[in-house]
């Protein structure tokens, strides 16, 4: 998209990450269904049955589906590294403030202390920047994103916590199964919420820019 103020082209690379975006939710739904089959198995005798018949089967599939979850979940991360950092530059440019530059972004995520709360910051400065200064649309959508994603980051702390411990640890492999699930299902939630963020901040900032191009 072109923009009269000389923004960085943000549609289609909202519409990419939009659609990695939507196969990692799919992919993480599916396996999400396979656990809960696995944790559903003792209680459930016909399950019990049809799993027995089909142990192979059902081992292939949710092999297949945790390896396609898992390479789609880094080309969505790495999709919206890239858009964060675009859509970090439009914000400069909207507002003349300073934003996260690519690699603080790209710290952000993958540094121990910053990851709990740098990443927050700077979607936060980059909403505020890509408006009106009286208006703070889509925040509470970014509020929310970032709850999800903590929650998702801590069970699944909980959860290496409690493998590492493994000799120790005397809950049956059931409850290590629903704690995953667990993990996964915030994450789910953070994904779909990241990509409506995405398209909110895509028509903010190209409705802002040309409302400052009209002004001349």
């Amino acid at each position: 998209m072109k923009s009269g103020g000389g923004l960085k082209p943000l549609k289609r690379l909202t519409f990419l990450a939009s659609v990695f975006g939507w196969i990692n939710v799919v992919s993480s739904v599916a396996l999400s269904v396979l656990i809960i089959c696995l944790i559903l198995r003792p209680f459930w005798e016909r399950l019990d049955l049809w799993l027995s018949m089909h142990e192979d089967v059902f081992s292939v599939i949710t092999g297949f589906v945790a390896i396609n979850q898992i390479i789609f979940f880094v080309i969505s991360g790495v999709i919206n590294l890239l858009w964060l950092s675009h859509a970090a530059k439009n914000a400069e440019v909207l507002s003349s403030k300073r934003q996260a530059a690519r690699g603080e972004i790209m710290a952000s995520f993958f540094v121990p202390v910053l990851s709990f709360y740098r990443p927050y910051q700077i979607l936060t400065e980059i909403n505020s920047a890509s408006q009106p200064q009286t208006s703070a649309r889509g925040q509470g959508l970014v509020m929310w994103w970032w709850v999800c994603n903590l929650a998702a980051a801590i069970l699944a702390a909980v959860i290496i916590v409690m493998v590492a411990l493994g000799g120790t640890i005397t809950a049956p492999w059931l409850y290590l199964l629903t704690w995953y699930t667990g993990a996964v299902l915030p994450m789910t939630v953070s994904s779909i919420l990241f990509i409506a963020i995405m398209r909110h901040l895509c028509r903010l900032q190209f409705r802002s820019d040309a409302q400052i191009v009209g002004q001349f």
